[in-house]
């Protein structure tokens, strides 16, 4: 085993500890508002390997890898996974004339939208505010945006699963969902993670992903009375067979697996 690998260890090993030393208090359970070294066990581990893969340039070091806070309360979290570079991966003031040239362009003052010059990176450009805020800077190489809230006292909402277009193929969304998400929020005592499936080009892709390799059922194959339980979170301008729940349950997982059609 390469050093690189003890190193992930090491560290997944001390995220791991951080997790559940905050979770084994009673007053955390299905709380949101967790601190950082508790949420950095939501990094997903695939992650890690791939930094320390000296085949894969895209990220380049385990230790360099961490979470940034954005919101985070007792029923909604969201934050940052990313890789602090050495260097900016954005030049700063290249991207707040490139940002003051979009809001000319929203107010009609000009013509056409202006193109996102290479010196910047393009999530830097989608979170602008949160590096005025501080949150994030340009040196940051940012993996994912995630969004969670507490819908119910029992079900954890995904609201948004926001990766870097060129990590994916990786296995790295497989890892948070199945190896972080899941078996973090049944510890928390959460029932039942769901989401919704409504902005991307090919929903049925994104559904295809969710049921056959994350393990989740659509809404509309579940018997309507379980339906019911969910129909506060589901928008009403969307046919709910965009909706689907991971059970946390196991007795959930095998009534509710058994019940779907052929």
């Amino acid at each position: 085993m390469s050093l690189e690998h003890i190193e992930v260890g090491r560290i997944v090993e001390q995220d791991h500890q951080a997790f559940y030393d905050w979770v084994r208090n009673p007053s955390n359970k299905r709380s949101l508002a967790l601190p950082h070294t508790t949420l950095r066990y939501f990094i997903p581990p695939r992650l890690y390997n791939l930094a320390a893969d000296p085949n894969f340039n895209l990220l380049d070091d385990p230790g360099n890898i961490d979470v940034t806070i954005s919101v985070s309360q007792a029923e909604a979290l969201e934050f940052f996974i990313l890789e602090r570079k050495p260097n900016p991966l954005s030049d700063p003031n290249l991207l707040e004339n490139y940002q003051r040239r979009l809001m000319l362009y929203a107010r009609g003052i000009l013509r056409s939208p202006p193109e996102l010059p290479g010196d910047i990176d393009r999530l830097h450009n989608t979170h602008y505010e949160a590096i005025q805020q501080g949150i994030i800077s340009v040196n940051d190489y940012i993996t994912h945006f995630i969004h969670l809230e507490k819908r119910a006292p029992n079900e954890l909402h995904v609201i948004s699963y926001n990766d870097r277009e060129e990590l994916r193929g990786q296995g790295i969304a497989v890892s948070f969902y199945l190896e972080r998400l899941h078996e973090s929020a049944r510890e928390m005592g959460f029932r039942y993670i769901t989401g919704e499936h409504t902005v991307a080009e090919d929903p049925q892709r994104l559904i295809d992903f969710f049921t056959k390799r994350v393990g989740r059922i659509l809404l509309s194959d579940l018997p309507r009375r379980v339906q019911r339980r969910f129909e506060k979170s589901y928008s009403e301008t969307i046919y709910h067979a965009y909706f689907t729940v991971d059970f946390l349950d196991l007795r959930d997982q095998r009534r509710y697996k058994d019940a779907q059609p052929a």
